[in-house]
């Protein structure tokens, strides 16, 4: 089989940056004939949070871990930790 694609998804508080994993994806795959030739998807995810005490979900701005609605700053990261394979598409 030979991989013509490989999806991520990867939370923004990675600090990942799409370009430079790609540019290293090139260099490693040219030395596995399975994987050279490959698209690599990279979907960034926001920072979602929760708040503990009123349980408001909100999309967090800045990485400003404060509630939006009530303005408590206990909060749970729902989203933006990430860094998974979500599929791999082959021949």
């Amino acid at each position: 089989a030979k991989v013509l694609r490989i999806n991520i998804r990867a939370g923004q508080m990675r600090a990942i940056v799409p370009e430079q994993l790609q540019f290293c994806f090139e260099i490693l795959s040219k030395e596995s004939p399975i994987v050279e030739g490959a698209e690599l998807v990279v979907e960034m995810l926001p920072v979602k949070g929760k708040c503990k005490s009123c349980q408001h979900e909100f999309a967090v701005e800045d990485y400003n871990f404060v509630c939006t609605k009530c303005e408590h700053e206990d909060i749970n990261v729902l989203q933006g930790k990430e860094l998974l394979v979500s599929n791999i598409e082959v021949a």
